[in-house]
C-alpha cells in the first residue's frame, strides 16, 4: 500500500526550495499519492497549481488562493468541486478524470463568482476521462450560459451567439470559425465526443 503524502509546510518548503510558503508561485505535485491538501492554502501567492494524478477527495482548503490562475486537479477522486468558488482570478480549471456529479445548475451556481474563468475541462476532447456531469442533458449549453467569460469547454470553443462549437486548436491555425459548420451541435441531445 502506497503511503499518502502530507503537504505540510516543511514538505512544501523542501520541495520548492523556498523559505516561506508565501513566496511559492508555481507548485506541481503530480503522481505523489496526495489525499489531503494540508498547508497548500498558505501558499497565497500561487499562480499555478498542478495536483493531477493524485488521490484528492476535496478542494475545500483552496479558498485562500486568491491569485491562482491555473488549477489542474485532473485524475483524482473528486465527486464535487466545492471550495473553488472563491477563486476569482482562476482562468483555467482542468478536472477531467474525476467523479464530479454535481447537478448542472448547482455546478453553474458554483461558478457565479469566478468572473475570470475562460477554460474548463471536465472531459478530454475525445470524450474519454469524462466526469458524470458531462452526461447530463444540456451540460454544454448550461455551462456556456452560466460562466460569462467561458471560451473553451472540454477543448471546444463556443460562439455564444449561435452556440456553434469548434476545436480550440482550430483557431490556432487561423481557421475562420464561420467556416467550421460541420462542428455545429444540437444542444437538445447529449454530446459525447468520440
Amino acid at each position: 500500500m502506497m503511503r499518502e503524502l502530507n503537504l505540510s509546510s516543511d514538505y512544501l518548503k523542501a520541495t520548492t526550495g523556498k523559505f516561506d510558503l508565501e513566496s511559492i508561485f508555481i507548485l506541481s505535485l503530480t503522481e505523489k499519492s496526495i489525499a489531503k491538501l494540508g498547508d497548500v492554502e498558505n501558499c497565497v501567492s500561487l499562480y499555478l497549481l498542478n495536483l493531477s494524478k493524485n488521490q484528492i477527495f476535496s478542494l475545500g482548503s483552496l479558498g485562500a488562493l486568491k491569485k491562482l490562475v491555473f488549477l489542474d486537479v485532473s485524475y483524482n477522486k473528486l465527486s464535487s468541486i466545492d471550495g473553488i468558488n472563491s477563486l476569482g482570478s482562476l482562468k483555467q480549471l482542468k478536472a477531467q478524470g474525476n467523479q464530479i456529479d454535481d447537478k448542472t445548475k448547482d455546478l453553474c451556481k458554483l461558478f457565479e463568482n469566478m468572473v475570470s474563468l475562460e477554460k474548463v475541462y471536465f472531459q478530454e476532447l475525445s470524450g474519454s476521462a469524462a466526469n458524470p456531469i458531462c452526461f447530463i442533458l444540456d451540460y454544454r449549453k448550461e455551462m456556456f450560459r452560466a460562466i460569462a467569460k467561458l471560451k473553451v469547454l472540454d477543448g471546444l470553443r463556443s460562439n455564444i451567439d449561435s452556440f456553434s462549437l469548434y476545436k480550440d486548436e482550430d483557431l490556432r491555425g487561423g481557421v475562420d470559425a464561420n467556416q467550421i459548420d460541420k462542428m455545429d451541435f444540437n444542444f437538445s441531445k447529449r454530446i459525447i465526443l468520440l
